[in-house]
């Protein structure tokens, strides 16, 4: 990815593998030992494959009431205004799996 030039279509067909087998190496190492992985962000691939592999507990935690509809904050709420008459709740939210 930091090369000379950037990478061609048919590069990325040759660097995906790569890069998700480093993925979840670079989390399996990092995860070692914990009691629970915590994921966020835009970018979560991997990590409740990683914490299941280890055993360990697996969360997600998204601060974006637009990434999850929830009956708080439906798809399309503005923040800061509630819907329907309800209560504004906290910006954030997070699921667990079964496994936890």
């Amino acid at each position: 990815m930091s090369g000379e030039r950037p990478p061609t279509a048919q590069d990325a067909f040759r660097l995906a593998p790569e890069l998700v087998a480093a993925r979840f190496d670079t989390l399996t190492a990092a995860a070692e030992g914990c009691d629970a992985l915590l994921a966020t962000g835009l970018m979560p691939a991997g990590a409740r494959d990683v914490a299941e592999k280890l055993g360990i507990r697996y969360v997600f935690a998204c601060c974006d009431i637009f990434g999850l509809p929830s009956p708080h904050h439906p798809p399309g709420a503005r923040p800061g205004t509630p819907s329907r008459g309800r209560r504004p709740t906290s910006r954030c939210c997070g699921s667990r799996t079964p496994s936890g």
